[in-house]
Parts: structure tokens; sequence; C-alpha cells
């Protein structure tokens, strides 16, 4: 990354990209065509090894509960079978001493955000309705973390952090209770959007498929949210984007067989 200069993926954690997509992968496993679910299985290979590889807890956790959630949609049954595989995991780890578990098992990194969560806090109170503006945070996170004791927390990591790791704690920073009510309406809009008739299973395959995907997407970042994502990634800010005008474009496509018929 660093030998790459790009700016737009210059941390591990800008990998969770790779896991808020990983649903339309999962339903490219149960496609009708042999290539497609080949092509899925690739896919989630491939982010399991990047992810691995740069021992991204965030984007695990994130991987990881995407495929229980599309076990439990499309596959409930297998889901004991996923459990004693993940055990099974665990337990080929811990005896081995795999690095990426002994890191998942630390809580240093989430000790060390909770001044960083403190202080887009103090920043909101300061500003309740409007936030301090967008991307205030990076400029006044300097001034409100020296307002902190060092001593009073386990862990605190004296290096400047250009957002707040919390998506919600950085709306209500930057744009305030508007800002954060304007983003929730947002995605509370496209819900509607994302219901699947009954019918569409058998008598539309694809479209069933890409909007369970966009499903679990939605899921998967939103609780993201809690822990890491940012508006000043600019991939953040795309992959947003396109989840959104999925259900919107079906949407359009439906309103215009409607006025056909009609």
């Amino acid at each position: 990354m660093r030998q790459a200069g790009y700016a737009h993926f210059s941390v591990p954690n800008d990998l969770l990209c790779l896991s808020v997509l990983s649903p339309f992968a999962l339903y490219s496993t149960v496609a009708p065509r042999r290539y497609e679910q080949w092509l899925g299985f690739g896919t989630l290979l491939a982010v399991v090894a990047c992810l691995t590889m740069y021992e991204t807890r965030g984007g695990l956790f994130l991987l990881a509960l995407g495929v229980v959630l599309f076990f439990m949609i499309e596959r409930p049954r297998f889901i004991p079978a996923l459990a004693l595989l993940a055990i099974a995991f665990w337990f080929f780890g811990y005896t081995t001493g795999f690095a990426l578990l002994d890191k998942l098992s630390r809580v240093e990194t989430l000790a060390a955000r909770l001044p960083v969560w403190l202080t887009a806090w103090r920043m909101f109170l300061d500003d309740p309705w409007l936030g301090q503006g967008p991307g205030a945070f990076a400029l006044l996170y300097p001034r409100y973390a020296a307002l902190l004791d060092p001593s009073a927390w386990p862990v605190f990591d004296p290096r400047h952090m250009p957002w707040a790791h919390h998506l919600y704690l950085e709306l209500l920073s930057e744009r305030g209770v508007l800002g954060l009510s304007a983003f929730t309406f947002l995605l509370a809009g496209v819900v509607p959007l994302l219901r699947r008739p009954a019918t569409d299973r058998i008598e539309r395959p694809e479209r069933y498929r890409t909007i369970g995907a966009t499903v679990i997407a939605l899921t998967l970042t939103a609780i993201g949210g809690l822990f890491e994502l940012s508006l000043l990634r600019y991939w953040f800010v795309i992959v947003l984007s396109l989840l959104i005008s999925i259900p919107m474009a079906y949407s359009q496509s439906a309103m215009g067989n409607i006025r056909c018929r009609t």
C-alpha cells in the first residue's frame, strides 16, 4: 500500500470494501450457471486470503457475519455444519499458534478507540445541530485530544486520527443531528425498495439474488459503521452509492413495466 501510494486504499481497514461486497459473491455460488458458481467461490477465496494476509479483524468479522446471514436466509439447514466448521478452524488456529487468531483475541484496538470516540462525542456536544463541519474532525482532533488524560485510559494512541473510526459519531461531530438524520432517512428510504415478492425466487431469480445480496451488504455496512467506515474514504462513498442505486434501479424498472402494461 505504501509503495502504491493510492489515496483511496491506504490502511488495512480499507479492505472492508471486500467484506461489504462479499454477499454478491455468496449469491453467485447459488446461481444456475456453473461458471458463476465457480466465480463466486473463487472470489470468496481471494477475499479471505486478502483479509487474512493483512490481518484485518473488522473485515473478517463482517465477512463471517455476511456468511452467517446468507446461510440463515438461504440455507438455514447448514447452520450447524457452519458452526462446527468455525469451531474446527478456531481449534486448528489455537493449536498451531495462528497469528491472526491471537490478534482477534486482543482488545487493545477497541480500547484505543474509546478516547477517539469520546473526542468525537465532545465535538458533537459543542455544536449538536450542525456539527463542526465536514472534515473538521481531522482538523480539531489535536485540540480536543489534548483535553484527555492519557493515564486515565488503558490504551491511548498518541497518533493523529483523521477520522473517528465510527461512522455515526463522525456524522454527529461533523454534521450534527441534522446530518445524521439525513443519512438515516437516506438509508430508510431504500428499505421499502428491498422487499422481495415471494414469486421472485422462481420467476425472477436474478433479481432475487441481487436484492438479497444488497440487503446483506447494507446490513454489513450499518454494522461496520459502529467501529470503522468514514465518508472521507472514497471507496465507502462509492460502494454505498452503488448499494443504494441497485434497489432504486429495480424499482424504476418495475414502474416502467407497469406503465407499459397500462
